[in-house]
C-alpha cells in the first residue's frame, strides 16, 4: 500500500516539473515579450485583462452645446470576464493602412492604433501589477 502512494506522489511530482510550475514572479516582465504572447494566446489574453475592462468610445462634434460650440459625446462599458464579447483584436487583423505604435508612459504602456490623416484613433492602456503587464482600459476616438 505504501508503494503505491509513494509511486503515485513520485508520478505527480513529475507531471508538476514537466508542466514548468514556477513560483512567484520576481523578475519584471518584458513587455514585448507579453505584447506578441497577448495577441497570440487567447488564455494568456483573458487572464491579462484588469477586469472589468473600461472601454471610452469619443464621437467628436455630434451634439451642440447650448452655448452654440461642439460638444464630444462619450460611450462607457466596463466589460467582466463573462460579459467580454470576444478578446481584443490584434494589428494582424486590422487592414493594412492601419498603423501603431507603443509609447511609454511612466509604469504604463500605451499602444496607438490608427490610420495615418484620419480622426480614427484606438488607445489601449497597460499597466504593470506586481511586475506583470495587464490591459487595463480602451479608449476609442472617431
Amino acid at each position: 500500500m505504501k508503494q503505491k502512494q509513494y509511486i503515485i506522489l513520485l508520478i505527480t511530482f513529475f507531471i508538476a516539473i514537466s508542466c514548468g510550475v514556477k513560483g512567484p514572479l520576481t523578475e519584471p516582465e518584458s513587455f514585448e515579450k507579453f505584447h506578441k504572447k497577448f495577441y497570440r494566446d487567447s488564455i494568456f489574453h483573458y487572464n491579462r485583462i484588469n477586469y472589468p475592462l473600461k472601454v471610452y468610445e469619443f464621437y467628436g462634434h455630434i451634439k451642440e452645446d447650448p452655448d452654440g460650440g461642439n460638444a464630444n459625446r462619450e460611450f462607457h462599458n466596463a466589460f467582466t470576464r463573462k460579459t467580454l464579447p470576444r478578446t481584443v483584436r490584434s494589428m494582424d487583423e486590422y487592414p493594412d493602412y492601419y498603423k501603431m505604435m507603443v509609447d511609454t508612459n511612466n509604469n504604463k504602456m500605451v499602444e496607438k492604433i490608427y490610420i495615418p490623416h484620419s480622426s480614427y484613433i484606438e488607445k489601449r492602456f497597460f499597466l504593470k501589477k506586481k511586475n506583470r503587464w495587464y490591459l487595463d482600459s480602451i479608449q476609442i476616438i472617431e
